[in-house]
């Protein structure tokens, strides 16, 4: 076989990985659709299911429970229950007798069912119907249980318990199945891709090794693709799995955050909120290129902050796709980002002129799983929230129907001046 026709051969076994790693992208991403889909679902079966439902790690550390749970024991919402045990609670003279149960549910990994006389505050006593069972981490071993209680007190009769069991037992069963392999049946096809572009990238270093050989057998423009061109298509594989790789840390981020309702802030950095902009721009997926056109910035006073680039250019992306959505729908708008230093607070300005919102939406726009997009699920923005008043700052909205919409990021000035000025000598 001639020199000719090996490069010709490598260049169509190069044409075809290339088209079956196209089609285990477009696979992939209809996975990852199905299971942000079933997360959802999981959520709000989560906060709104009758009853009594929680979370346990080994140590009986509470790290998870439904609102409900929260209010019969006094507290606000589940977040108050999360980091305590039973021995902090209004049971706490049982604490011995639900720890006892909760280590024979993990010691023989079996479903446990178990009427519980508790104490609930303000002197009164209820009877629980309590279902756990325990709960697997992705190697297989027991990490804690899942439990659901119903009171009882009222209820005994046999017919309304056996509904109540039945409903537990399914509601069970989705919160072990989905908490168990949530996270594993996400970056499972992430990872089958990037070990497929890790070998594709090296393909690419083996062929322009081949392509510099026989270079110096022929003259270069003889050649329809160039050393330059498989460099840069090399490059552009890189930038695939460092965008993997981006997706696995923000799928990390999302779940902790929806859980526990905070932001871990021990990586937070000093950042540059002009480079934070320029990344989210650069890199967000448009779905039609003249959308560019439709945003203009204004970063004439840029400043720096203390926080994280990732999660900055998502409350970015989270903005964008909102205003892009409206505007679409409403066929109409362009969107306006403005940067400014205040005396006392340094602000972004994000305006769309699309269909604006009511009053009512900008009271609520906030909250977790509210939404006025068909599809959407109300995690957007209550994530934008979460990770600005972690940087100690604010986000809010202004709007007016039919008009505008207009969210407001404000950065706190309260760091210390000498760790900023070193910074900005690299900005």
């Amino acid at each position: 076989m001639s020199d000719m026709d090996s490069e010709k051969h490598l260049i169509d076994q190069l044409k075809h990985r290339i088209r079956s790693q196209q089609q285990e992208i477009t696979k992939l991403t209809e996975e990852i659709k199905s299971t942000k889909r079933a997360y959802r679902q999981l959520e709000k079966a989560f906060y709104l299911a009758p009853g009594h439902v929680y979370w346990k790690d080994k140590n009986g550390v509470y790290q998870a429970c439904n609102d409900q749970q929260a209010i019969t024991l006094g507290y606000q919402s589940g977040k108050d229950i999360v980091g305590k045990t039973d021995y902090d609670l209004p049971w706490s003279d049982r604490g011995d007798f639900l720890h006892q149960v909760d280590t024979g549910v993990m010691e023989n990994q079996a479903e446990y069912v178990v009427e519980e006389p508790l104490p609930i505050g303000g002197g009164k006593e209820a009877l629980f119907l309590s279902r756990k069972v325990p709960m697997y981490d992705e190697t297989g071993q027991v990490s804690g249980i899942i439990g659901i209680s119903f009171d009882i007190s009222k209820e005994k009769q046999a017919e309304a318990l056996k509904l109540q069991n039945e409903l537990a037992k399914r509601l069970i069963q989705q919160l072990k199945t989905i908490a168990a392999s949530l996270s594993h049946e996400i970056r499972t096809p992430l990872a089958g891709v990037r070990l497929g572009l890790k070998s594709l990238k090296m393909f690419f270093e083996s062929l322009i090794s081949e392509r510099k050989r026989l270079l110096s057998l022929v003259e270069q423009e003889e050649f329809a693709i160039t050393v330059d061109d498989l460099k840069e298509k090399q490059a552009y594989l890189d930038k695939l799995v460092d965008r993997i790789d981006e997706g696995n840390a923000v799928i990390t981020l999302q779940l902790k955050n929806m859980v526990l309702e905070q932001v871990d802030t021990r990586q937070f950095k000093p950042c540059s909120i002009k480079r934070c902009l320029r990344d989210a721009l650069d890199n967000f997926p448009f779905k039609y290129e003249e959308e560019k056109k439709l945003i203009h910035i204004e970063e004439t006073q840029p400043f720096s902050f203390w926080g994280d680039p990732l999660l900055t250019k998502h409350v970015v992306w989270n903005l964008l796709n909102n205003a892009l959505h409206f505007i679409r729908e409403s066929d109409k708008g362009e969107i306006f980002i403005r940067v400014e230093q205040h005396e006392e607070q340094n602000v972004i300005y994000f305006k769309d002129t699309a269909k604006g919102m009511s009053e009512e939406t900008v009271r609520r726009i906030f909250e977790q799983f509210y939404t006025k997009r068909n599809g959407g699920s109300g995690l957007g923005l209550n994530f934008c929230k979460l990770v600005m008043e972690a940087y100690g700052g604010s986000i809010t909205c202004q709007a007016k129907e039919n008009e505008f919409a207009e969210f407001i990021l404000s950065f706190p000035k309260n760091y210390d001046n000498k760790i900023l000025e070193s910074f900005q000598n690299f900005v």
